[in-house]
């Protein structure tokens, strides 16, 4: 199918009759999956094409609809590319989501593609002769048949050292991997890349919170956190939720509950190692949050096993962090039953919401010419003496 896709670029014409998600013109051609995920504008000299999806802020739907605009009525390419011509680069700070993204302007034969601030979804591309080739599938891209698909060796270093390769590196030599919050532009055959987005602005300093009373900065944390999560929330009135003992699923779950008036289906992956069960812990949130709906599944050695098989297709490279094993049979679980579903990675740590908690009110409570040395000693004890002090309880 790559190789007749490839082909028909050189022979069909915008816009192709057999295909409305498929834009060729004149060796270039950009596919997308999905209704909606393509849009192209009537003289056909923009095409938009998107992977995922995303939400608007308020104010500006009220500046699109004083343009005439009504945002929430189009797809997500449609949107998206509003937000690049009306805005520019500097309008895709105001998408909130995951997505990935390529504009082509068809008249100055000029290529943008971008991913989310969030890396949520991932964008990867390889230039190969007379051109490039960019894909969100990372397995796809490498069976083209002119991506260079030998090893490279700083993809390889980065595995073995962290577990899993970092932006722009794949694993493989001929193919990079765009950052979050990063775009790449290809104009007259040169490559450049560059951010949109950046997590922490240069003007921003963490000394203009001192002095603000830790009231008002929890409050503010709350707002933001209810905001973010509101605003991704799908539109059906049952909504799936992953629900684990970590802080991440259960304040998604506790926003869900209490700041919406939608039903909400709880799932939770079990394990017959009671040092692994996480159903104990949700439970209680279950009952806290009094979610009518809980479902519960405990992993078993062959679904394990069988996962293990499928991890290098999902992933199309090596990574050897061990809770995609779980993901992955808690994912394909909801999937029975919903196309979408809430899920939260990344504030255990964030929030302290592990065995260290003891340890951090020490640290507080300490002077701060101390912090430095017991931090440090905190750390070698757990990495060198593997004590697992940071590990999720």
């Amino acid at each position: 199918r790559l190789r007749t896709f490839l082909s028909d670029c050189d022979s069909w014409k915008k816009p192709n009759p057999f295909n409305p998600a498929l834009f060729v013109d004149g060796g270039v051609g950009i596919a997308a999956e999905g209704e909606g995920m393509q849009y192209q504008t009537e003289d056909g000299s923009l095409v938009c094409a998107v992977d995922g999806h995303f939400a608007h802020y308020p104010h500006v739907l009220e500046r699109f609809a004083d343009r005439g605009i009504d945002i929430r009525r189009c797809g997500p390419a449609e949107a998206l590319l509003h937000y690049y011509v009306h805005e520019g680069l500097e309008g895709l700070k105001l998408l909130r989501g995951s997505y990935v993204f390529a504009i082509w302007h068809a008249g100055e034969r000029k290529l943008l593609l971008g991913r989310d601030p969030s890396g949520t979804k991932r964008i990867c591309y390889s230039e190969v002769p007379g051109g490039l080739a960019f894909a969100s599938d990372l397995a796809a891209l490498a069976r083209l048949p002119m991506v260079d698909r030998a090893i490279g060796t700083d993809g390889l270093l980065q595995y073995f050292t962290f577990g899993y390769v970092c932006p722009p590196h794949t694993i493989y030599e001929g193919v990079k991997l765009l950052a979050p919050g990063e775009y790449l532009a290809l104009d007259s055959g040169r490559v450049r890349t560059d951010r949109f987005f950046s997590p922490l602005p240069e003007k921003w300093k963490f000394h203009e919170l001192n002095g603000t009373p830790e009231e008002e900065v929890v409050s503010k944390l709350d707002e933001l956190v209810v905001d973010a999560t509101i605003c991704r929330t799908p539109e059906e009135e049952t909504i799936a939720a992953y629900l684990s003992g970590g802080l991440d699923t259960g304040l998604l779950a506790a926003v869900l509950s209490r700041h919406t008036t939608k039903r909400v289906v709880a799932f939770t992956l079990g394990s017959n190692d009671p040092a692994c069960d996480e159903v104990p812990e949700a439970r209680k949130v279950v009952d806290e949050l009094k979610i009518a709906d809980h479902h519960c599944h405990y992993i078993q050695r062959d679904e394990f096993l069988d996962t293990l098989t499928r991890i290098p297709d999902l992933y199309g490279q090596p990574i050897a962090d061990s809770s995609v094993i779980p993901n992955f049979v808690i994912s394909r679980m909801v999937a029975d039953q919903f196309d979408r579903v809430i899920a939260g990675d990344g504030p255990d740590g964030l929030y302290g919401n592990w065995d260290l908690r003891p340890w951090f009110y020490y640290y507080r409570v300490m002077p701060r010419l101390l912090r430095t040395p017991f931090a440090t000693l905190v750390h070698w004890a757990d990495r060198g003496l593997g004590l697992g002090l940071s590990t999720p309880s």
